[in-house]
């Protein structure tokens, strides 16, 4: 049985289709590449092809949404974050938005320029994003492209949601 998936989206590495043989895990093969990974029950969301995956949750609370990622945020999974992240952008929502990075673990450039644009998105319509990421690689990866003097970084997401 094979499972067809379209991918669309406007950043690098979100469009496209797949074909997953072996129900909705297995090999995926398609114009984007191959390698492994799933297809969602609805058809409409690949893992990465060919490279690790990335997993983001979305945590709706009254005052906040707490955005759950885990996995590797590069090349690959970039665009698929930030296109996970755009529904956080919704114009009539006015809660502030929480990336708990805790569970990622690489972090390059292109995923530090999809939290950028992102953060910057909620900054001009007056809301915040905070990054949640304990000691490690990927605050490390924080502090040195500067991003955690233009946005708030904290260790936890209890801290997150007490500001």
């Amino acid at each position: 049985m094979a499972t067809t998936a379209r991918i669309t989206g406007k950043h690098p590495g979100t469009a496209g289709t797949v074909t997953v043989t072996g129900g909705t895990s297995g090999t995926l093969t398609g114009n984007l590449g191959s390698g492994t990974g799933t297809v969602d029950d609805s058809g409409t969301r690949a893992g990465i092809l060919g490279g690790p995956d990335i997993h983001v949750d979305r945590h709706d609370h009254a005052e906040y949404v707490v955005v759950s990622i885990t996995g590797t945020v590069d090349l690959r999974t970039s665009g698929l974050l930030q296109a996970d992240l755009e529904p956080t952008l919704d114009s009539a929502d006015s809660r502030n938005v929480v990336a708990d990075l805790t569970g990622v673990q690489f972090l390059d450039s292109t995923g530090v320029t999809a939290l950028v644009h992102v953060g910057n998105a909620l900054r001009e319509a007056g809301r915040t994003l905070t990054l949640v990421s304990a000691k490690g690689p990927v605050r490390r990866v924080l502090e040195v492209s500067g991003i955690d003097r233009v946005f708030a970084v904290v260790s936890t997401v209890e801290e997150a949601t007490s500001r």
